[in-house]
């Protein structure tokens, strides 16, 4: 999803000649693509796994396009603060309140703990 708004946005503010080193990126990755399928072994859904491992630099590619010289001013910077912290502290809330008790739920991991050694039972 990140992609495919960052690409409205491309489209709607338009391209910034001076990013074109990030435009480069995303064209050194088409490689990676051949390599990809060379080292793949044939067992495994290829369409899949190179998606998969080009995601993520894909995303960084185009949300740096994006990106690339905008201008944050101090309150979009605590909004965008307080979007991130808001939920991270109403999950750490959620999960202390209404956590249950580990020992009636553990049933036990097999593993004795002695000193910095592991004893597998």
């Amino acid at each position: 999803m990140v992609i495919v708004f960052s690409v409205f946005g491309l489209f709607y503010n338009g391209f910034n000649k001076k990013a074109t080193p990030y435009l480069l990126y995303i064209c050194l990755m088409i490689p990676s693509i051949y390599v990809s399928l060379y080292l793949l072994e044939v067992d495994q859904n290829i369409r899949k796994a190179i998606a998969f491992n080009l995601s993520g630099p894909v995303t960084l590619g185009v949300s740096a396009l994006f990106c690339f010289g905008l201008k944050v001013s101090r309150k979009q910077l605590e909004s965008i603060v307080n979007f991130i912290l808001f939920p991270l502290v109403s999950t750490l809330v959620y999960v202390f309140m209404y956590n249950p008790d580990v020992s009636a739920v553990s049933t036990g991991t097999g593993v004795k703990l002695c000193g910095f050694w592991r004893i597998w039972t």
